[in-house]
């Protein structure tokens, strides 16, 4: 890593080599100008809309999971251009406070601004932003602190290169392999129907996605490869042909339209955290790296057992972030401000979180004992995740609390009237005893979400009950555990995942694997599977 000075500001120049490392490196999906949550998605299928017209809950939703993930990692790496056009990153422009605290993170690292080609962080955008932003962005912010700069290369040639081959060519091939998915995988993630006519229709329209991507492969003016960009994707398959692409405008008709949208999203999303040795972070409802089953798609190009390896230990992160956002759900990261951020990394809770996450991503997945070292980082992590946030809690209770203002009429009676619902019976026949503590079952939570009411809204209409006992002087009446069910979820989903690393393993060795003949793969950090069970 490298210090230098452009635009008379100075920064450290850092290449992905340097965040190879024991910490870990998060990229957040939800910050993409283009992510729209699967519940929201489905709205706008149904009413007509486009993406702007949700705007403002998208935005709530990505501040949410921003925060969440800051909370997560080690460092977080924010496209550059997020700092000038997302109102998601600069709300933390309004007040000195948080403008402080980001300098703070910027300057320790927490949060690394990735650069596409440009050489410094203030260059003129060329892309849609806001003015006012992207002065205070250069002025307040980035001349108080020495951030570090995150470019494939910081030689423009070999960056052009690697941008190039390794992002879009990725993309590419991730695409060319849609067309090979499992049927009875990709129809739950992506919650469609299981009818044969729906299985075949779905299946031509993949094979026409990968076509099409096969085919936009061409040469520029200087005879370089030139590969399928997710605008044209999107132009072919998802919008209005004659509409602005950043407005989202789009086009129901077009066959599986919602479905085609979440899956190029994912594809382009693991571009580059898969290139910083970084982890990508799928927001709750939004379908996780599993997804794209890299694994048996004819897009894939492994040579190797290491790069089976590397993406086990990605889908074990991905998959037990995406478990932990059960709890998540019960939090709303969207209420903290940063200054509660470095407050919460400071913990020793927060310390003990990160060090089980560390062991998630170091482990040694190929080893025959790989499952079972996944389910032991999976309890110890998401036990530590809870006492961080418990810990949150206690440090920014009111703040921390995240009620949301439409939910605050009789939003007491609401959660008891929902829990009345789902079983049946009315509500004072509940007998729900304020000075006793309930859980609201999973057998409940999708019966609600058929019901088309999300787990989000029950989430916060139980937190508002809760509150309102505890502004009383009384303890907590009712809570909700999705994290269990998601940790069974991520259990099954590495299990199947890691039968087919290994026996794809096997195959590039030559030889089956067995428990006296495990592959003998070192992770870069050196933490060895065996220390799971150790905090």
């Amino acid at each position: 890593m490298e210090d230098k000075a452009n635009d008379g500001l100075e920064f450290k120049a850092a290449e992905p080599a340097d965040l190879r490392d024991e910490q870990i490196t998060l990229y957040p999906q939800a910050l993409d100008n283009q992510w729209v949550p699967a519940q929201i998605l489905n709205a706008m299928s149904e009413r007509g809309h486009r993406r702007v017209d949700h705007v403002t809950e998208i935005n709530r939703m990505a501040r949410h999971e921003y925060v969440s993930t800051l909370l997560s990692g080690n460092r977080v790496v924010v496209n550059r251009a997020f700092f000038a056009n997302s109102a998601v990153v600069t709300q933390d422009y309004s007040d000195s406070l948080s403008r402080d605290a980001l300098c703070k993170l910027l300057s320790t690292g927490v949060i690394v601004p990735y650069l596409y080609s440009e050489t410094s962080p203030v260059v003129r955008p060329d892309f849609d932003h806001n003015r006012e932003a992207a002065k205070v962005w250069a002025e307040q912010i980035l001349s108080n602190a020495k951030p570090t700069l995150l470019r494939m290369s910081w030689d423009d040639a070999e960056n052009d290169n690697k941008i190039r081959y390794n992002l879009s060519r990725g993309f590419a091939r991730l695409l060319a392999g849609v067309s090979d998915l499992n049927w009875a995988a990709a129809h739950d993630a992506l919650d469609l129907p299981t009818d044969g006519a729906t299985r075949t229709a779905f299946r031509r329209r993949r094979q026409e996605l990968a076509k099409f991507a096969i085919d936009s492969q061409g040469e520029d003016e200087l005879g370089r490869d030139t590969y399928v960009s997710r605008n044209s994707i999107y132009r072919h398959f998802i919008c209005r042909e004659e509409s602005d692409i950043s407005q989202g405008v789009y086009d129901f008709r077009k066959p599986f339209a919602p479905q085609i949208k979440q899956l190029v999203d994912l594809a382009y999303g693991v571009g580059v955290p898969d290139n910083v040795y970084g982890q990508l972070v799928t927001p709750a409802n939004t379908i996780n790296r599993s997804a794209l089953q890299e694994l048996s798609s004819r897009g894939n190009s492994f040579v190797n057992p290491q790069q089976i390896a590397d993406l086990l230990s990605a889908i074990a992160v991905n998959e037990i972030l995406s478990a932990l956002s059960g709890e998540v759900e019960l939090f709303d990261f969207s209420a903290l401000q940063l200054p509660d951020v470095i407050s919460g990394r400071s913990t020793e809770e927060w310390a003990s979180y990160n060090r089980s996450l560390q062991k998630v991503a170091a482990a040694n997945y190929l080893d025959a004992e790989g499952p079972q070292v996944f389910n032991a980082l999976l309890r110890k992590t998401s036990a530590a995740y809870r006492r961080m946030l418990l810990a949150l809690r206690r440090s920014a209770v009111d703040r921390a609390a995240g009620i949301v203002a439409p939910l605050l009429s009789e939003a007491g009676h609401l959660a008891v009237s929902i829990a009345a619902h789902v079983s049946g019976m009315e509500w004072w026949e509940l007998k729900l005893d304020p000075s006793a503590e309930h859980q609201l079952k999973h057998t409940a939570v999708e019966q609600l979400a058929k019901l088309g009411t999300g787990e989000k809204q029950v989430c916060l209409s139980l937190a508002f009950w809760n509150q309102r006992y505890r502004s009383l002087g009384r303890a907590e009446v009712i809570k909700i555990d999705f994290c269990s069910k998601k940790m069974m979820v991520a259990r099954d989903t590495f299990a199947d995942f890691f039968a087919e690393a290994r026996d794809k393993a096997a195959k590039l060795t030559g030889k089956d694997l067995k428990v006296e003949d495990d592959l003998e793969i070192s992770p870069s950090t050196g933490v060895a599977s065996r220390e799971a069970d150790q905090d």
